[in-house]
């Protein structure tokens, strides 16, 4: 018997390995590093919120996007035990001391609007403004995923064509039939 030995085969990195870790990167920072600040936000409902508008706790209101609302609040009401879920820590440790504490949808704009202006006529002081943000790398991946899709088609067929081109080579040495492809 022959001692044969195999050859040392080592997984080839393929490019489509390269494609899906690029889509990964783009997918995650989408859902997961976009807007740090919310994931350490709580979710509560408007009556909450109202009360603790009204307790005068909340040091700052942001309407984001017309449709949501960060809250942040004064430095003493967070050691009130109302707000022990608001005291979060994130990965390294460190608690959320500068807001925003919790998140909630707002409804309709003009109404919330009205609440907060008549929360300022009763004395209670907090600050609220509005911003819009926008995540422009998914609307650049958005505006290229047609064509990437065509390209990563393109592609696939492109490497489908050379293995039949293989087959049909091995066969016409079979036999032996002599064509060129170029």
């Amino acid at each position: 018997m022959k001692n044969t030995k195999l050859p040392n085969k080592k997984p080839k990195l393929s490019s489509y390995w390269i494609y899906g870790l690029i889509i990964l990167f783009f997918a995650s920072t989408y859902f997961i590093g976009g807007d740090t600040t919310s994931s350490a936000s709580k979710n509560i409902n408007i009556s909450s919120f109202e009360r603790f508008l009204n307790k005068g706790e909340i040091k700052e209101v942001t309407v984001v996007n017309k449709s949501m609302a960060q809250v942040t609040l004064q430095r003493d009401a967070l050691n009130s035990p109302d707000h022990k879920n608001a005291n979060s820590v994130n990965f390294l440790g460190q608690k959320n001391i500068n807001g925003p504490h919790y998140i909630f949808e707002i409804g309709n704009l003009e109404l919330f609007q009205n609440k907060l202006e008549e929360a300022e006529q009763k004395g209670i002081q907090f600050n609220y403004n509005f911003k819009t943000i926008e995540n422009k790398w998914f609307d650049v991946l958005i505006g290229f995923l047609p064509l990437l899709i065509l390209v990563g088609l393109w592609i696939f067929f492109m490497k489908r064509m050379s293995k039949c081109v293989q087959i049909y080579k091995f066969y016409l040495k079979k036999l032996n039939v002599l064509i060129f492809f170029s």
